[in-house]
């Protein structure tokens, strides 16, 4: 949008020399968000951890696992849940990805151990070492504040995206 020679505002520019460019106030809240992730090293793990996990657990085999084991565990008016994941761009849209953990968090920790006992060397190492890193009191209090921060990230990124508001 903003390219020097072929963008949007260069365009504009070149027919209204004094129009100004503004960020779109999501798109500064997105790079607040960003940079807020990237300085604090415990958060970009948090994060890493997330879409490992995943990739990990929407992988075919596992995923049959864990929907299976929803349907085993949940109650029985309750929709099987799916992980969600997230644009590398959108850091306001990791709120879907952290609410779908934390709503599924047993199931989760349920498929990993089945997966844990299972023969395929590969995924049971996998699993064993996302039980052991999701499984320690640091991403459950991650979890919990990520949950709380993205929550109310999400209230002004849907605020800012609104027809109405206007500069």
């Amino acid at each position: 949008m903003k390219g020097n020679k072929n963008g949007v505002y260069a365009i504009i520019k070149r027919d209204y020399p004094k129009a100004l460019y503004i960020h779109c106030r999501n798109h500064v809240l997105n790079l607040c968000l960003v940079d807020a992730v990237s300085a604090i090293k415990e958060a970009e793990d948090f994060f890493a951890l997330l879409k490992s996990l995943y990739a990990f657990i929407t992988s075919s085999v596992v995923h049959t696992r864990f929907v299976k084991v929803q349907e085993e565990m949940k109650v029985p008016s309750e929709k099987v849940k799916r992980l969600k994941s997230w644009p590398d761009t959108r850091w306001s849209c990791k709120i879907s990805a952290i609410k779908a953990v934390h709503a599924t968090f047993p199931y989760i920790l349920r498929t990993l151990d089945i997966v844990e006992g299972e023969n395929h060397a590969e995924r049971r190492m996998k699993a064993s070492c996302l039980k052991h890193q999701i499984g320690n009191f640091e991403f459950l209090f991650l979890l919990k504040v990520m949950l709380r921060i993205f929550s109310e990230t999400e209230c002004l990124t849907d605020h800012l995206q609104k027809e109405s508001l206007h500069i």
